[in-house]
């Protein structure tokens, strides 16, 4: 007896069991899956992730005297599925409207006889139609933003070279008019690290720097604390510099900017999670002397 949430009809039988799984970017995030399906699928218009029961099964007693069956449900995608390799692309055909008007995701319904071992079969539809399906509620969405709260609490957490850049300024603490002030700070590289809530990935963060000078001029890149070399013949060595034509107070702004690449199993990875961005500043004084630099 098919059960009352078998509400449509699945139009194509699958193909057969030796046949190459569909995986040609169909899908809305051109996502493969696993051998064991798709556990997490992002919608790109939605920015959010859903969790994809890729199968499912169970055993339906017999009634009377029938015949007892092993059930085996498998979500539908763009391809065809089938029940050896049950996942390729999701696709938006895969969603559904459940009776209650929630949002769903369709899956085919297979069978075979219970203790038989026999390959799965389509489970028959009815009005010439060669297969079940049914529409089956997907979980609540996981969006970026619920992401990006989690790895800004990590980096709180285990990366405080991250979450709190210091500035180093060269002379210490002042500058000498018509000679180059110096700013750099650690540069940690690109990080990457895993995550296990609110979903499971793979996080890769990359930084980049921006200066704005109280002089107005403005730099990038992590600068380099002063070594020796020259600046004033070699300003591109460090990088990170102004040149202040009076005596006075100056400041430079830091801006770090950490972009983030989230990659989850059985999809693309996902590029489109707000950058982290944490700041510092320093202040320091602009003397007229005629001493040259030094640490």
């Amino acid at each position: 007896m098919v059960v009352a949430a078998l509400v449509a009809l699945f139009l194509h039988a699958p193909p057969a069991a030796d046949a190459a799984p569909v995986c040609a970017g169909k899908g809305q995030s051109g996502a493969c899956a696993t051998s064991e399906g798709i556990a997490y699928h992002y919608n790109a218009d939605e920015r959010a992730f859903y969790r994809v029961p890729a199968r499912q099964t169970e055993t339906r007693p017999s009634e009377g005297d029938g015949p007892s069956w092993e059930v085996l449900y498998v979500t539908w995608a763009c391809g065809f599925n089938q029940p050896e390799n049950p996942g390729d692309v999701l696709c938006n055909d895969s969603y559904c409207t459940t009776s209650t008007g929630e949002r769903g995701v369709w899956r085919v319904v297979y069978r075979r006889l219970e203790g038989s071992g026999d390959p799965w079969t389509p489970w028959p539809g009815s009005n010439g139609m060669s297969q079940l399906r049914e529409c089956l509620e997907s979980t609540d969405p996981i969006t970026l933003d619920q992401i990006r709260d989690e790895l800004l609490a990590i980096i709180e957490d285990r990366y405080r070279q991250i979450s709190a850049p210091r500035i180093r300024i060269d002379p210490s603490g002042s500058a000498l008019v018509n000679l180059p002030v110096l700013a750099s700070t650690d540069d940690p590289g690109i990080q990457g690290f895993s995550i296990t809530n609110p979903l499971p990935g793979a996080v890769e963060a990359a930084p980049t720097y921006a200066w704005t000078w109280s002089s107005g001029d403005t730099s990038s890149g992590p600068g380099r604390p002063y070594d020796g070399t020259s600046p004033t013949g070699n300003p591109d060595y460090y990088g990170v510099l102004s040149t202040y034509s009076r005596s006075g107070n100056g400041s430079v702004a830091l801006e770090v900017t950490w972009d983030v690449v989230l990659t989850v199993p059985g999809n693309p990875p996902v590029t489109d999670i707000a950058p982290l961005i944490y700041t510092a500043d320093a202040d320091f004084t602009v003397r007229s002397a005629g001493t040259v630099l030094v640490d």
